[in-house]
């Protein structure tokens, strides 16, 4: 290492130094007119000589023999948060059934567009053409992203599955029904 060799050559020193080899792309330095082991990061960069310290004792951590998991040490990619995206958060109520008519109230985590797909089976909601869909609708912060929505001219006395679906978001996680008043 360079430490020994340095000692062979009398050049052993009692000060603590840090040197960082690597230019600015992290690749070995081995320019010989850019020595590297002339600047000592202690004296000189106090901040870069806690962070390479850190750095180094990571390594020394991570690779005893008893350390199963390998990751990088200081150098992890830092991903950007994914914007959080719309959801339902509030199961949907079914109030106000009529033999023709039904209203549905829902909330979302933010605010957003919304709309209920419906359909007299459940697997119609798979299909488009056994499926009927309201308008989008905006949910907003002045009523908590609570909305209402008005089903009508429906069958009386059918039973008809729904779901919600947030644009830019996710649809409720479960499909729900409800029947509409006998005439």
């Amino acid at each position: 290492t360079t430490y020994q060799r340095g000692g062979r050559q009398g050049l052993a020193s009692d000060v603590e130094v840090l040197f960082n080899l690597c230019d600015e792309f992290g690749k070995y330095a081995t320019d010989p007119n850019d020595n590297k082991e002339a600047v000592n990061l202690i004296d000189t960069s106090p901040t870069e000589a806690t962070e390479l310290k850190e750095i180094l004792q990571c390594h020394i951590d991570r690779t005893a023999p008893s350390v199963n998991e390998y990751r990088f040490c200081g150098m992890e990619e830092t991903k950007e948060a994914e914007p959080e995206k719309p959801k339902v958060i509030q199961a949907p109520a079914v109030t106000d059934i009529t033999n023709t008519s039904a209203v549905i109230l829902f909330q979302t985590s933010m605010a957003a567009k919304a709309r209920i797909m419906y359909s007299p089976t459940r697997r119609g909601l798979r299909r488009r053409r056994n499926r009927k869909s309201t308008r989008y609708v905006r949910t907003r912060a002045s009523n908590d992203f609570a909305k209402t929505i008005k089903l009508v001219n429906l069958k009386p006395g059918r039973k008809y599955w729904y779901r919600i679906f947030v644009q830019g978001g996710e649809r409720s996680k479960r499909k729900r029904s409800f029947t509409t008043l006998r005439n």
